[in-house]
């Protein structure tokens, strides 16, 4: 297939492209940081166009790895220009701001909303997730995603739920490493590192590599979604009670104890503990440059 990458320099647009050749497509790239883009198809054997028009051209699979906040401009900008029978493929970590716009688009070019539940450090997409959200036809969406990542375990939803269940499953998590990172602000962390053991260790290193990988996600992901104040809110509520139950060790048992009923209910939850040190392990084994 002719595919068209629009953001092909950042990093998962860098992903897909590379995934796309590697599965015999020929790829046709675009992207605002020109140098870059030219750079990078030169790299990987994809042809570079100056411009979004010339991108997509006759392409018959259109996929945008742009930011949140220029997804919906870009859908209607894209829709102005498609005349004839495409797919548009959106990735965006947030589906309340586009889904209206993918609905809006001429009849003759088939939405699909996908969200990735994997960085680009992912080296086989078997080990992949994908969430296909609804916009017109899920089962039909959900077909044209396999045929797309057959390797990908696909997990399919509404809008709705998706943006709900991503206040949890990312904007938690960003939220809770940004106020981790804060409170050692004071600390040297080369010596910190020295003084870790292992449940430091994995935290310092998802810190950081949220730091690296989603930097420009955080502030979006925590301020645009409409579901990430309450989850919040529950998230400060929490630390308050846990802060409050410091200085009495039976209600700090307590709460272990009842969070330890709670977590045994999770099929993973016997597998969590070898996990982490298979994880650290193996980290520690790699060389410096793979760890970069």
């Amino acid at each position: 297939m002719n595919i068209a990458v629009v953001g092909a320099a950042g990093n998962m647009g860098r992903w897909f492209t590379n995934y796309f050749i590697r599965r015999g497509h020929k790829v046709r790239i675009y992207d605002r940081r020109r140098k870059d883009a030219e750079a990078f198809a030169k790299e990987v054997g994809a042809e570079y166009t100056p411009t979004l028009k010339r991108c997509i051209y006759s392409c018959e699979v259109i996929f945008l790895s742009i930011p949140i906040e220029a997804t919906p401009q870009t859908l209607v900008k894209i829709g102005g220009i498609v005349e004839s029978s495409t797919l548009l493929v959106e990735i965006s970590s947030l589906k309340s701001p586009v889904i209206s716009a993918l609905r809006r688009l001429p009849k003759h070019i088939t939405p699909l909303s996908l969200h990735p539940l994997f960085g680009p450090g992912l080296t086989d997409l078997k080990f992949g997730r994908i969430i296909v959200v609804k916009v017109n036809d899920l089962d039909r969406e959900v077909e044209l995603a396999k045929q797309l990542f057959p390797e990908a375990s696909l997990i399919k939803c509404d809008a709705e739920e998706h943006d709900k269940m991503i206040a949890y499953s990312l904007t938690l998590p960003y939220f809770m490493n940004l106020a981790f990172g804060l409170s050692l602000s004071n600390l040297e962390l080369a010596k910190l590192r020295q003084y870790a053991g292992t449940t430091l260790s994995v935290q310092l290193d998802l810190l950081e590599a949220i730091i690296q990988s989603s930097g420009h996600l955080i502030s979006t992901l925590i301020v645009e979604n409409p579901y990430s104040r309450d989850v919040l809110n529950k998230y400060v509520k929490a630390v308050k009670t846990v802060n409050q139950s410091v200085k009495r060790k039976a209600r700090l048992e307590e709460i272990v104890n009842n969070l330890e009923r709670k977590l045994s209910s999770d099929q993973a939850y016997y597998k969590a503990y070898q996990n982490v040190y298979r994880l650290t392990e193996k980290t520690a084994d790699e060389p410096d440059t793979l760890k970069a």
